[in-house]
């Protein structure tokens, strides 16, 4: 599943971001790991939202495959526009964390 994280979520914004807090590397990193760990479950969410219930279980079946290209053609498969359906769920992600950082700015 994180391959469709790294595909599909885009942190560059974030990072610039988190830059502008006065916070450690470390610290830094493990809020990335975090909105990772957040789009993921996301991106789970939505598709499993959109699968039928018996193509629920090939799916779960083919994330732990470590076959990205075969997740990704099951998905089309099974999903219309899914590749839009990911992004758009991922710019909203990204909105949603980039909002939580400039909050945390004051």
């Amino acid at each position: 599943m994180s391959a469709l994280v790294e595909a599909f979520f885009k942190k560059d914004n974030i990072i610039l971001e988190l830059n502008m807090l006065d916070i450690k590397e470390d610290e830094r990193e493990k809020l990335l790991k975090l909105a990772d760990d957040l789009a993921e479950l996301r991106f789970l969410n939505v598709i499993l939202g959109k699968l039928k219930e018996s193509d629920k279980e090939s799916f779960l079946d083919q994330i732990h495959s470590g076959q990205p290209e075969i997740l990704a053609e099951f998905l089309r498969e099974k999903i219309d526009d899914v590749e839009e359906l990911i992004k758009k769920h991922a710019v909203d992600l990204e909105q949603e964390v980039i909002e939580d950082i400039r909050d945390l700015r004051g």
